[in-house]
């Protein structure tokens, strides 16, 4: 499962300016904080105003998206019971949905938001490849990027459900590395497309090689481009030069080599781990209902609470998170401000909606009007 992320964190970024300037690297304009073992701790709910000017900002701007790509199937039941030897239940399907997935769904956020998406991927020769294709056409994606191998199949997750309940999920994939020249072609479309951002969505499944990882960040900071990562695996030397790479607690303690927490402290410490051994600027660690921490490239500490108060669902949460940033960073907005309507956001998805959901301006104007 995904990073599950109900906090933010804001990055401050420079002395004396509040907006993210792209000609800059994040990790030359960090603003200082005046004692640097101190956590400030953030608000995590955004002013209306805030929000008004974030989505004003961020609509019509351009974000290339490259990573895993899956189908989301949800098909629910309504009839269950035990086969007549009672070796086994079964499942009648009443219903069945198909929802874009993985670095699709931070895509589906990404329009949901307003923005322009060049989605770049792999999917297999299958009818389910070409549904997925279908539905984020159907949603205004750029999908000119999206290559066809006929050596693997699409990601295909099928989840069973019954009275609101999950009762199995059925994965079809394949997790073998894409071949040199698959890489080769997903690498000219990411170099085809100047855009205001740039998102990796790494979910492990043989995209984002390390080779292809480190060319597609090496030519986002070439051409003054921001960029996230939403990371997999133990190895974040492939994710060098990015300016924000964002792991659950989970993954962190597994790329450091940990198995749990001894303390609360110790998160940084991990966190700080990543930078030196990766070349990574800031680091983001969603903790569930803990929040969110940050350490920023300076070794500046932030923290910030979770904004939901209840969960309903938390798969795709981490998508809408990075999708959120990834606007933020395209429009030039003050990252504490953004990063406190990503929290809004994520907290909206693992609230009110099961599987995968991709939050609208909409969603985010009406939950900062209930706000106190």
């Amino acid at each position: 499962m995904r990073a599950l992320i109900f906090g933010v964190l804001f990055i401050p970024l420079y002395t004396g300016a509040s907006t993210l300037d792209c000609k800059t690297s994040l990790k030359e304009k960090t603003h200082l904080a005046p004692d640097l073992n101190a956590i400030q701790h953030l608000s995590p709910d955004p002013m209306k105003k805030d929000v008004i000017q974030f989505l004003t900002s961020i609509k019509g701007k351009s974000v290339t998206l490259i990573g895993d790509l899956m189908m989301d199937e949800n098909a629910r039941g309504n009839e269950a019971g035990m086969v007549p030897d009672g070796a086994h239940p079964y499942v009648v399907i009443g219903s069945t949905e198909y929802l874009p997935g993985g670095a699709a769904n931070a895509a589906m956020n990404l329009r949901a938001l307003g923005l322009n998406v060049k989605l770049i991927g792999v999917i297999g020769d299958d009818s389910i490849g070409k549904k997925l294709i279908e539905l984020l056409k159907d949603s205004g994606v750029d999908t000119s990027g999206i290559l066809v191998d006929k050596n693997r199949p699409t990601t295909h997750k099928q989840r069973i459900w019954m009275s609101g309940q999950q009762m199995i999920r059925i994965d079809s994939e394949s997790t073998e590395k894409i071949s040199e020249d698959i890489e080769a072609r997903l690498l000219t479309q990411v170099r085809s497309n100047l855009s205001d951002s740039i998102l990796l969505s790494d979910y492990g499944k043989g995209v984002l090689t390390k080779s292809l990882s480190l060319q597609v960040l090496q030519w986002a900071e070439q051409n003054q481009m921001p960029s996230i990562v939403d990371p997999k695996g133990n190895d974040y030397s492939k994710y060098q030069n990015a300016t924000v790479v964002k792991p659950n607690q989970s993954e962190a303690l597994k790329a450091t080599g940990r198995r749990d927490l001894k303390s609360e402290e110790e998160i940084f410490e991990i966190a700080s781990q990543i930078q030196q051994n990766s070349g990574i600027g800031n680091v983001l660690i969603s903790r569930s209902e803990k929040g969110m921490i940050l350490q920023s490239v300076t070794q500046r500490k932030y923290q910030v609470p979770t904004h939901a108060r209840q969960v309903s669902d938390v798969v795709g949460a981490g998508d809408t998170v990075v999708a959120s940033l990834a606007a933020g960073l395209a429009a030039h907005l003050p990252l504490e401000i953004v990063m406190q309507i990503a929290n809004l956001a994520a907290g909206i998805k693992v609230r009110d909606h099961h599987g995968v959901y991709a939050v609208t301006a909409e969603d985010l104007e009406k939950e900062v009007g209930r706000t106190p």
